[in-house]
């Protein structure tokens, strides 16, 4: 499945996920502390791009590949939540997760922000060329002037916060009792089974996130299969839809572990029979741990650069990536041709260079 390809797709994803998390932050305290300010900094965002279509391109990976991880882990949620088997210290991983995973948005905003700073002192350095000189220097403002000018304005604002909180008073006991009966609905409701939980998730792979994500899904099959009906492997499952953004630098030492398992592996592949057999699965096992050890213990990992951002499976090595910029921004590395390879690193910076080893490594279709 390509990625998203135009404004409209890009502000209608940042537009669905700011409501997701608004709604359900409103009936789940938990919930509201992990995301603390995502929804503030998704509408910002977006209304960044309302007002420049441009500004996407400050945070490439953010919408190509975060915004679907977290549109999925949201319809997750609701499955979890009918549950019963799934215990406080299983949710507070997931909601750690989700907590790390909302500082995407905050990083995204901060980069439009210090965009948006630089121009302007750009533009104001130009403009101070021109003016004429002050006849006295400008200097910051003292303590005892900042509390004066404080306190004068202290009663209109404390006046107008007064007027706006009788205001919303009936909101929030509308907000409360919507609370209330979602509560009920969900305690009242039959808990669901995690092949129920499979099978959605199978569908919304297909329909609504891109091939990576859905990889990384594919990461944790194993704590799914095994252990969703009993509440095992959801902390798992929501560090695959969130991996660990590692340092491009990092490429060098996975791409090390992932070549010299290569080498090995040929070399086991020439001997014969049991001792064949038993080389084989040594070495399977030694490059999981190598792998895993590389990125913490994650299931899966990812590395970007302006140009693309990788996910690698800690589990298999399999690797893909989706490209950020050029023609071909949007669509996923496996599913371009040869030709359209060839076209595509050419635009690539030094930097690339690793996560492109890393991706001849780990993808079948090379």
């Amino acid at each position: 499945m390509q990625g998203l390809t135009s404004d409209n797709e890009r502000l209608r994803s940042l537009d669905q996920l700011a409501l997701l998390v608004e709604n359900r932050s409103l009936v789940d305290y938990d919930f509201k502390r992990a995301t603390d300010s995502l929804a503030q900094d998704l509408k910002f965002v977006s209304d960044a791009i309302r007002r420049d279509a441009n500004v996407w391109r400050l945070n490439r990976a953010f919408h190509a590949v975060h915004v679907p991880s977290f549109l999925a882990i949201m319809s997750m949620l609701d499955n979890i939540d009918e549950m019963k088997s799934v215990n406080e210290d299983e949710r507070h991983q997931i909601y750690s997760s989700i907590n790390r995973a909302a500082q995407l948005a905050s990083s995204a905003r901060e980069r439009i922000e210090q965009s948006a700073l630089t121009e302007a002192k750009v533009e104001l350095s130009v403009l101070a060329k021109y003016a004429p000189m002050a006849t006295q220097e400008f200097k910051r403002a003292s303590l005892f002037e900042r509390t004066r000018d404080g306190v004068l304005s202290a009663s209109n604002v404390t006046l107008q916060r007064a007027k706006n909180s009788v205001e919303a008073v009936p909101n929030m006991v509308g907000a409360l009792k919507d609370g209330v009966s979602t509560s009920l609905e969900r305690a009242n409701a039959v808990p669901m089974l995690a092949s129920n939980l499979q099978r959605t998730l199978a569908g919304m792979v297909s329909d609504n996130v891109t091939k990576p994500i859905g990889m990384r899904l594919q990461a944790s099959g194993k704590a799914l299969t095994h252990g969703t009906g009993a509440g095992v492997g959801l902390g798992v499952m929501a560090a695959v839809l969130f991996p660990p953004l590692l340092p491009v630098s990092a490429g060098a030492a996975i791409l090390v572990a992932m070549r010299s398992w290569r080498t090995e592996m040929q070399k086991a592949q020439k001997l014969s029979g049991e001792e064949r057999d038993e080389r084989i699965a040594k070495l399977e096992a030694e490059r999981a741990a190598a792998l895993l050890q590389l990125t913490n213990g994650a299931p899966s990992v990812q590395m970007e650069t302006e140009e693309l951002s990788l996910t690698l499976d800690a589990e298999t090595g399999e690797a893909d990536a989706i490209i950020l910029k050029g023609e071909h921004a949007g669509r996923t590395w496996s599913d371009l041709s040869p030709l359209e390879k060839a076209e595509t690193v050419s635009l690539f910076a030094q930097g690339a260079d690793a996560l492109l080893r890393i991706l001849e490594f780990g993808s079948e279709n090379l």
